[in-house]
């Protein structure tokens, strides 16, 4: 791996470690060029979504992961995220919805949306969703 600062592998690593010594705004900047430079990258939304979330809200952060849904709709890890942020901004009938786009794209992700959203797993709608595709899966 190159060392320079247009290497978005480089990048994706800084971000972490600033993201890890509580660098938030350092580790929102890296992780933004990685999405400039690897907009594809599976992860780059989810992670940038956190660290916005964290900086400015929930609001904003839903914003970058339904942009990526848009761009990237193979990429269930964004719908859970997304779900998740709509979940946590009260909007529960379109937090179902996108959940179940996220459960049509990889069922077997759903432990992502419990990931971000632990107290999700005391909904019994949600857990009557996620069986309702694992049961389809098998």
């Amino acid at each position: 791996m190159e060392c320079e600062p247009e290497n978005p592998d480089f990048l994706y690593m800084l971000g972490d470690i600033q993201l890890q010594i509580n660098l938030l705004e350092k580790a929102e900047s890296s992780y933004r060029k990685v999405g400039i430079l690897n907009p594809a990258n599976p992860d780059i939304w989810v992670d940038l979504s956190e660290v916005v979330a964290e900086r400015t809200g929930v609001q904003e952060a839903l914003n970058i992961v339904q942009e990526a849904c848009e761009k990237y709709p193979a990429n269930a890890q964004n719908f859970y995220r997304s779900a998740a942020y709509l979940f946590l901004l009260g909007c529960e009938k379109e937090s179902m919805e996108t959940l179940e786009t996220a459960l049509s794209k990889d069922p077997q992700r759903h432990q992502d949306f419990f990931s971000y959203l632990p107290e999700a797993i005391n909904s019994p709608s949600i857990l009557a969703l996620i069986d309702r595709y694992q049961y389809k899966e098998n």
